[in-house]
């Protein structure tokens, strides 16, 4: 063994063992965990009333080892007013049964089960739970994954022969160690079939996606005949359209302040963003049903539900065609509504202003956007709009990544060691909305210190002085005075800068090693640089870093110099293709990435005149 190596032997294999385990060769495995699950088995029983699903009934058992030392397994499941625990058993245990408590909810149909499995060193210990879900609309997504190293795992899903031409279950993300496999029995049933051995802890990689979207999964659907009863389900929860007094004249004082309906749609939409404070349901029938538009002005709080429900009756009260708009964003919803017509399709709500010749979408979560701005997690996505008994299916528009920008400027003097000038960054779109969400939710007294921060990166040792921001209509520009400091070399008779144009945050090489998963990032984006560096009195360039230009599946990127008589000129500008990569397709990713820092990594060279 390589003597470097062997030092850091411990501490590698001590960073593989976050894994769950170590592959040695294709027939051999050593698990590195201490808690373990020796098997696991799920049942979903789906039962029949008149050719109708009454219930759903579920048998979940797991009997977890201790390999190495005494400890404790953590065992839990979510239940809520559709799903009730029938029994929760486990040696040693006893079951909690708690509401889902978060500072940011204001209602939650979610709550735990949870029990604490006390486990001695080489036994097994099972824990079971019995749940029903009481209403099987809910009954559409499981999720093949642990927290736990799993010898063997194997999850059932019965259908009775009633309803076995029309509930369907489908794979979605099946790792190649899972067989699934579908039997149809002599009566008539079909019996759904995933199993696996030797099932490693899902990854928790940075930047990977979410569990809904890349992990191993079956989908259940069938529990809807079509769309429009899927539609007509969540219909009912709309509310109803009651509107008090103070609602009324909150929309008829917005009212009278603009001048034309376009105005009255951006006023609403600002006075929501504005004022009606998010705060997250996300389970239960509440993850459904919106707050009354008159509630949620009055508590100046609500979810996406809420604040949807309070644009669509202000859109009303001024004569407007106001609905709401069922969504599943881009980063938790890898299906749409007509592919998949059951509730794990949409997990937000907007509203939408219907106008003769387009739709305007209105998303009241947004704080800080200017309106007209679309989220880029719903962007070109079906949109399921409300349409009295009917209902509409279009698409958000998707306006790329254009408006998604930042542009800095800079104007720098050599003076000493450092580059001194001015700065200036614009941000417009998600930028300019990231930007005032941190600096409006600040203290008053951080946010010169947050813009600083901002103007200074990535280079730390810098000064900022004398910010300024300017609110435009579309966009956010932040200038200073800078100076950067140990940005500038002396050595004999040269003069080497550091000046490292390539200043995005999110254009950085993603680590590989042990990583399992791949990479989502939340948003596109468009950002150009452009310095220029006035030459010193005599002095010439020597040499500038050559021009470089990336152009793959995720980025397209340039950076070039311009040497002018007293002057450089730099120009650094990269923008979004794609936004995310398999765990194969990341090194790809990162040569591109590590090809424009390199170059902008490089130093300008300046000699003294002879």
């Amino acid at each position: 063994m390589i003597p470097e190596f062997k030092k850091c032997l411990p501490a590698i294999l001590m960073f593989i063992a976050a894994s769950g385990f170590i592959q040695l060769n294709a027939e051999e495995t050593v698990v590195t965990d201490n808690v373990v699950i020796d098997t696991e088995f799920k049942e979903y029983e789906i039962k029949d009333n008149h050719g109708e699903i009454s219930c759903v009934k579920v048998i979940d058992e797991t009997t977890y080892s201790a390999l190495r030392s005494d400890s404790y397994a953590d065992a839990l499941t979510m239940y809520s007013d559709h799903i009730s625990v029938d029994k929760a058993s486990a040696p040693g245990a006893k079951a909690y049964y708690r509401s889902w408590e978060s500072s940011d909810v204001f209602y939650d149909g979610s709550r735990i089960c949870y029990m604490r499995v006390p486990l001695k060193k080489g036994k097994k210990a099972k824990a079971t739970f019995n749940l029903t879900y009481k209403d099987p609309e809910h009954f559409c997504r499981i999720l093949l994954v642990s927290p736990y190293y799993t010898f063997n795992s194997k999850t059932v899903v019965r259908v009775p022969a009633s309803l076995a031409a029309r509930i369907h279950v489908t794979p979605r993300n099946l790792t190649d160690d899972i067989t699934f496999r579908s039997e149809t029995l002599s009566d008539g049933s079909v019996t759904y079939t995933a199993e696996t051995s030797n099932r490693q802890r899902y990854p928790v990689d940075p930047g990977a996606p979410s569990l809904a979207v890349s992990a191993p999964q079956l989908i259940v659907t069938g529990a809807f005949r079509d769309l429009g009863s899927l539609y007509r389900y969540i219909k009912k929860f709309a509310g109803n359209e009651e509107y008090d007094a103070s609602l009324t004249k909150l929309a008829s004082d917005i009212a009278a302040r603009c001048k034309d309906r376009k105005a009255v749609i951006d006023s609403i939409t600002d006075w929501v963003r504005s004022n009606i404070r998010y705060l997250a349901i996300e389970h239960g029938e509440y993850a459904f049903r919106p707050d009354d538009a008159s509630e949620v002005l009055r508590k100046r709080a609500g979810d996406c539900k809420g604040s949807a429900n309070l644009i669509k009756a202000l859109l009303r009260l001024n004569g407007l065609d106001g609905r709401l708009v069922w969504i599943g964003t881009r980063d938790e919803v890898p299906y749409d509504w007509d592919s998949v017509p059951a509730l794990c399709s949409g997990n937000h709500v907007i509203a939408a202003c219907m106008l003769p010749d387009t739709i305007l979408y209105i998303d009241g979560t947004a704080t800080w956007a200017r309106p007209g701005y679309i989220p880029p997690s719903i962007r070109g996505r079906k949109a399921l709009i409300e349409d009295d008994e009917n209902y509409i299916l279009s698409v958000v528009p998707d306006p790329g990544t254009k408006e998604d920008s930042e542009h800095l400027t800079a104007d720098f003097r050599i003076e000493g060691r450092s580059l001194k000038g001015k700065i200036s960054l614009t941000l417009s779109g998600v930028r300019r909305v990231e930007f005032l969400a941190t600096y409006a939710n600040s203290e008053p007294r951080d946010r010169d210190m947050i813009c600083k921060k901002i103007l200074a990166f990535p280079k730390k040792n810098s000064e900022v002085a004398d910010v300024s921001v300017t609110y435009g209509d579309t966009a956010v520009t932040l200038s200073a005075e800078i100076e950067e400091r140990y940005s500038v070399t002396e050595s004999g008779d040269k003069i080497y800068l550091d000046l490292r144009p390539m200043r995005e945050a999110m254009m950085d090489a993603t680590d590989t090693f042990a990583r399992r998963a791949g990479l989502e990032v939340p948003y596109g984006y468009v950002s150009s640089y452009v310095y220029s560096i006035r030459i010193p009195e005599g002095y010439r360039i020597e040499s500038v870093p050559e021009s470089v230009t990336i152009n793959d599946d995720w980025h397209k990127g340039t950076l070039s110099y311009t040497v002018e008589e007293d002057r450089i000129q730099c120009r650094c500008e990269v923008s979004t293709k794609s936004l995310s990569a398999e765990r194969e397709e990341i090194p790809k990713r990162n040569k591109g990435i590590l090809t424009l820092k390199k170059a902008s990594d490089s130093q300008l060279t300046l000699v003294r005149l002879s």
